[in-house]
């Protein structure tokens, strides 16, 4: 169902994909969920921060380990 919302999206893929489908993951997410999207090296971490916060959400916790970016957090 392309209506459907969810109360976590959680996704554990290359960044650009992130990049390229942060408006509909956005839209898939429930108004009171949350996000987790991981998958970001150093080298796209900017781009990819810049999509997500594109797209209407709001990075309540970046994390990163190595060279490996994670982004946590919710609807603006």
């Amino acid at each position: 169902d392309g209506e459907r919302e969810f109360d976590v999206v959680l996704a554990n893929i290359y960044s650009d994909v992130i990049q390229e489908r942060a408006l509909e993951l956005a839209q898939r997410l429930a108004p009171d969920g949350w996000f987790a999207f991981s998958g970001c090296p150093d080298i796209h971490h900017d781009t990819t921060r810049a999509a997500i916060e594109g797209a209407g959400l709001h990075i309540e916790e970046p994390l990163r380990r190595g060279r490996w970016h994670t982004f946590v957090g919710r609807h603006r």
